[in-house]
């Protein structure tokens, strides 16, 4: 979804999702290496109620976590190093990858300051 149909769907103002937006790459994507487009948009939620169709738990796992000074333009490289570290440890990416800018205009205008975090669920056998 986009920001603005998100904003709509759950009724929320758009400047309350700060910090708690986030973008998603699909498994087929991330085997061909396409880091430059995103899959899904989302809103991390705690105790908030929203409609059960729009709502999906993460799962529980290992994660391969990467964090960066940096933005989703800045990702591509960040995303290649997760997938060789997965390859070369012989693991299986088993759901799509999570993105979230941990540090952003919510927090800093200095840009140099943002801080992004990349995740893949894997399967280590």
């Amino acid at each position: 979804m986009s920001i603005r149909q998100l904003e709509n769907k759950t009724n929320k103002d758009a400047s309350i999702f700060n910090g708690k937006v986030g973008v998603s790459i699909c498994i087929d994507k991330l085997n061909y290496r396409i880091f430059d487009e995103y899959d899904y948009i989302f809103l991390f939620t705690e105790g908030e109620r929203y409609n059960k169709n729009l709502v999906k738990v993460l799962s529980q796992g290992v994660y391969v976590t990467i964090r960066f000074c940096g933005t989703h333009r800045d990702s591509p490289m960040y995303y290649d190093k997760l997938l060789r570290y997965i390859e070369e440890k012989g693991y299986t990416i088993i759901e799509n990858s999570i993105e979230v800018t941990l540090i952003d205009f919510g927090l800093t205008v200095d840009k140099s300051q943002f801080v992004t975090e990349i995740q893949i669920l894997i399967n280590k056998y």
